[in-house]
């Protein structure tokens, strides 16, 4: 259909105005008004595009920090539902966490579940923080550790509970990765693959799993390739923290479940 000519347009109308009684017709106004309208509903346009770009952007896979996948139940629990944060933003400031603050520099959720459980903390940073237990009561905990000599090697013993109500039913998708940390991560756990476990926890049962914790330092992920060479921790206090990788049967990602430390004495 052919567009109609925006002279040819104005010509006419200023020729009806002309010979119009009564009140005249304010004609540039009414292309002004017109002007207007057709650059909002351009700009309404862009807007929304630009939305779905953002969207997409983010790289199409949507995860949440909780999990839940007792009774049948297979989709992740956000760590604070809608309504939570829609009260926090009316009252002018975000809601609270029911974990509490996290640190500002500390990754979200949704970033550590797109990480391998083994590079949770990359050397030299902030290691995660707990998170235990999980939304439907799934609890992780490190056994302490007997004080370590600089550089040696022990078994550390790490216990998932089921402390809720309901069967639990899901995968041991990773793990354990243990972190030795004071500030930042000192060392950590590499070089796990994917096992896929069925995991099937009663309310109150319990499992144990094993995991080697070293006293040696890396300076970063790279020094991991080849551990014989990293230096010996230097003596002292640390936290010392397990972590592992839960998910719902057949689900393509885990969701980490992170221990409480327990000090860690290398002498």
């Amino acid at each position: 259909m052919e567009r109609p000519d925006p002279e040819a347009l104005r010509r006419a109308l200023h020729a009806d105005a002309e010979g119009a009684d009564g009140a005249r017709l304010d004609l540039e106004g009414v292309l002004s008004r017109s002007r207007r309208d057709r650059r909002r509903r351009r700009t309404a346009i862009l807007s929304g595009a630009a939305s779905a770009v953002a969207v997409l952007a983010i790289g199409g896979v949507v995860l949440s920090g909780g999990l839940v996948m007792n009774a049948g139940s297979t989709t992740a629990d956000a760590p604070a539902s809608a309504s939570t944060e829609a009260d926090g933003d009316a009252a002018g400031s975000p809601a609270p966490s029911a974990t509490g603050v996290a640190p500002a520099d500390e990754p979200p959720q949704e970033e550590l579940a797109l990480r391998p459980i083994d590079r949770l903390n990359p050397c030299g940073t902030s290691p995660a923080a707990a998170n235990t237990p999980s939304a439907d009561g799934l609890a992780i905990e490190i056994s302490a550790v007997p004080a370590l000599d600089a550089g040696g090697i022990a078994q550390a013993t790490v216990t998932l509970t089921n402390t809720g109500e309901v069967p639990f039913r899901g995968e041991l998708f990773a793990g354990p990765a243990l972190t030795v940390a004071d500030e930042v991560t000192r060392w950590h756990t590499s070089g796990l693959e994917a096992v896929r476990m069925p995991l099937a926890l009663e309310p109150g049962e319990h499992i144990e799993l094993t995991a080697p914790v070293r006293a040696v330092r890396c300076d970063d992920d790279a020094a991991l390739t080849d551990p014989g060479a990293l230096p010996a921790l230097a003596p002292g206090s640390y936290a010392l923290s397990a972590a592992v990788s839960l998910a719902a049967p057949g689900a393509a990602l885990g969701v980490p479940l992170v221990s409480e430390p327990v000090q860690l004495t290398v002498r």
